[in-house]
């Protein structure tokens, strides 16, 4: 199967911190741009590494959270969506398909269950974008 959805993509990972929340990086191409699909890689039982190394959250943590995505007002452009919906391995290689102008990583959020997270970890989220964007 031929997956339209997901040809251009940015990779963005931010810090678990304990605390329980944490906001993504700004990223003028994603928020310029039309997101057309989201995922995250599935760990299971192994250690994953992003670009630069840090570890991705374990599966554990990425199952008690949920990430809310906004404009640059500030407000909430649908329901808070679990990351474990994201996640993607070779039982099921494709992304979460969406359609999606005006989000501000910047002013989105990441909330889960800081007792299960570890501060040197890091949540990595793909997001495909529109490929004139790219």
């Amino acid at each position: 199967m031929c997956n339209k959805c997901h040809k251009c993509f940015i990779s963005v990972s931010t810090q678990t911190p304990t605390t329980g929340s944490t906001t993504l990086p700004d990223n003028q191409q994603i928020n310029k741009g039309v997101i057309t699909s989201i995922q995250m890689r599935r760990s299971g039982s192994l250690t994953l590494k992003n670009a630069t190394g840090a570890t991705v959250a374990t599966d554990a943590v990425v199952g008690t959270a949920h990430i809310t995505l906004k404009n640059s007002d500030g407000k909430q452009i649908f329901a808070p969506l679990p990351l474990s919906v994201l996640q993607r391995d070779f039982n099921a290689p494709d992304p979460l398909c969406v359609n999606i102008e005006g989000v501000d990583l910047a002013q989105s959020t990441i909330n889960y269950d800081g007792a299960a997270a570890t501060a040197a970890h890091v949540f990595e989220l793909i997001f495909g974008i529109a490929c004139d964007k790219c």
